[in-house]
């Protein structure tokens, strides 16, 4: 959509994107102007969406058990969301440009979530993996996440003995981690409040 919003509230140039795909690709330009994705699928499926102008937020949402990947999600000033059911979530490049937070959760039954390459470089990125589900670095030794605040609300492990999960974050905040924690820190980290039953 040029200039225009894709899914979201009925508006002037809003479309309907309720969809059943295996890949999704859309993109808008322009101020105010979102993507809002709900994607019913057993299949596993990949997504590229990606916002240009102020305050265009990217929402996604992936029902039905098919696993999703982001394979690009970006926005210049806007806050990325997406939410998995019962399912995994890749975030392979993830990036919220302006003052733009970046929202990851999985619901319902185990949804593990890899993390690329995830930034916020002046915000928050907050994490919640559903019940024993697992936060796993998915790019080797590069940072995975960016950002002023790293919230981990909830998962069963996050990172591995071998495979930290690489951070370059001023402040951490976690809570309902059920097992063991692995992160590396780039620089100094701000403990603010760590809640983790593991080791």
């Amino acid at each position: 959509a040029i200039g225009g919003r894709i899914g979201g509230a009925a508006a002037a140039n809003a479309l309907d994107v309720t969809t059943t795909g295996s890949h999704i690709q859309a993109s808008t330009t322009g101020n105010n102007n979102p993507v809002v994705i709900d994607n019913i699928s057993v299949q596993d499926t990949t997504l590229v969406a990606t916002t240009t102008g102020t305050t265009s937020n990217i929402t996604a949402q992936q029902r039905g058990g098919g696993d999703l990947e982001v394979i690009l999600a970006q926005t210049a000033d806007g806050t990325i969301t997406v939410n998995v059911d019962s399912a995994d979530l890749t975030a392979t490049e993830v990036t919220a440009g302006g003052t733009g937070n970046i929202d990851f959760n999985t619901t319902t039954a185990v949804g593990n979530i890899n993390l690329g390459v995830v930034t916020a470089d002046s915000s928050t990125v907050t994490i919640s993996a559903f019940g024993a589900s697992t936060i796993s670095d998915a790019n080797g030794e590069n940072v995975n996440i960016t950002a002023t605040t790293l919230n981990i609300d909830d998962a069963g492990s996050v990172g591995a003995q071998d495979n930290m999960v690489n951070t370059d974050i001023a402040t951490l905040n976690m809570s309902n981690i059920d097992g063991a924690t692995f992160i590396t820190e780039a620089d100094d980290i701000n403990l603010n409040a760590v809640d983790a039953d593991g080791d």
